[in-house]
């Protein structure tokens, strides 16, 4: 795997044929944590949404995660507090 390959960073899928290679303790939920402790914002008080395996933190992160109904298995297991049954290529149409 690529990820054994590249000391100090982390793989996550987002689909079949895309990762994202991150420095080890980055991510998404890392990137939500800046920015809202920069506007007073505390977690409790947001929400996100996401489908992919690299939503997985970030779902975990937010008072209330929701997974997508077309989201990976990583995303719903666990870190979901909800799972939709709208799709984020639903979503796309409007």
């Amino acid at each position: 795997e690529i990820g054994e390959l590249l000391e100090g960073c982390y793989v996550t899928r987002w689909n079949k044929r895309a990762i994202d290679i991150l420095p080890g303790g980055g991510g998404k939920a890392l990137g939500m944590e800046e920015y809202l402790r920069r506007e007073g914002i505390e977690r409790q008080e947001i929400m996100a949404f996401g489908d992919g395996e690299n939503d997985a933190d970030m779902l975990a992160f937010a008072g209330i995660g929701v997974a997508m109904g077309n989201a990976a298995d990583k995303a719903k297991a666990n870190y979901a507090d909800f799972h939709s049954v709208i799709t984020s290529l639903m979503l796309r149409t409007f």
